[in-house]
């Protein structure tokens, strides 16, 4: 089953590489209160912008306070999500945290469906209570100390990650611009820093498909590669570069998978495929490739002094750290 999965990474796709999209740091109050309500419920409320903050406060903290409502929806985005500059774990690096030590993958429902799964595994039933304290609850199950130590660490450019994708495609009902999901592999560690934990979500996107024609004219699917999440949740910029075009093509030659039809386009390096002639071609779920980070990237990461030895060290242009 491997073997095809390796193989139809390149038998089926082509892969390429782009430009890594600008995030917008400076969000306003309405567009910081609609992300954290898609963070923690999945969908957006409805009702006017102070009862949305009383409610999201009651949520976490089990009371509401009378400060002014632009200091009090910092506070709530600085707590959910946390701030790239500091290392105080935010309640999102908390559930990753939890959820990789009790089950080694991070699921992408909203973070209150996330904990109430937690809970169930973990206590058999959903608890109540504001989400500080029951985030707390499993902190303390989960670690020693009840905490976790982050540390801020260079993920250097061109360190491999091993991903799956997510989620079967097919050139028949592919479009462009539909989303590609993908997960980890592996966890990527900087010393004993966990960044990239095992199951950790990353996004792509369709770029273009081009279905089978008459004249031996094949189905292609290009896929655009842009982040995959860190351990407290900030996008990780990712491509598919050289060295990880080169590191995917040795996983299919050691699945048996055929090079004789193997093409090489552009100078980073385009995977396409020896497809057979005129068909449609679809990407299964948990197909296996490598991207590679895009440049030099500070992430918060968690401090883990038992992590295995094998997994310390991320390969890159370098030869690792």
């Amino acid at each position: 089953m491997q073997m095809k999965k390796l193989a139809t990474v390149f038998l089926a796709v082509i892969f390429t590489f782009s430009a890594f999209p600008v995030y917008a740091d400076n969000l306003t109050a309405i567009e910081k209160v609609n992300e954290i309500e898609m963070v923690l419920y999945g969908t957006e409320q409805k009702s006017a912008l102070i009862e949305r903050v009383d409610s999201l406060e009651s949520d976490i903290n089990g009371s509401t306070t009378s400060d002014a409502i632009l200091t009090r929806i910092d506070r709530i985005y600085n707590y959910v999500k946390g701030n790239a500059d500091s290392t105080i774990p935010s309640f999102l690096t908390k559930l990753n945290a939890i959820e990789w030590s009790f089950a080694e993958k991070l699921s992408e429902a909203p973070a209150k469906t996330r904990l109430e799964n937690m809970e169930q595994l973990l206590h058999g039933r959903t608890d109540s209570g504001p989400l500080d304290d029951r985030i707390n609850v499993l902190m303390a199950m989960a670690f020693d100390k009840g905490d976790i130590e982050m540390q801020r660490v260079l993920m250097p450019k061109d360190t491999l990650v091993k991903i799956s994708i997510a989620q079967a495609l097919d050139s028949k009902t592919a479009r462009e611009g539909d989303p590609v999901l993908f997960r980890a592999e592996d966890n990527i560690y900087v010393g004993n820093v966990l960044v990239i934990p095992k199951g950790a979500l990353g996004h792509g996107k369709v770029v273009k498909v081009s279905r089978a024609k008459n004249f031996g004219r094949n189905a292609r699917i290009e896929i655009e590669y842009t982040d995959i999440l860190s351990v407290d949740n900030n996008k990780v910029p990712v491509l598919l570069g050289k060295l990880a075009k080169e590191q995917t093509e040795s996983l299919a030659l050691a699945a048996g998978a055929s090079m004789a039809g193997m093409i090489i386009l552009g100078p980073v390096g385009v995977i396409g495929g020896a497809f057979i002639k005129g068909k449609e071609y679809s990407i299964p779920e948990g197909a296996v490739l490598y991207v590679q980070t895009r440049e030099d990237f500070m992430a918060n990461g968690m401090l883990t002094p038992n992590a295995p030895q094998g997994d310390k060290t991320p390969s890159s242009a370098s030869g690792g750290l």
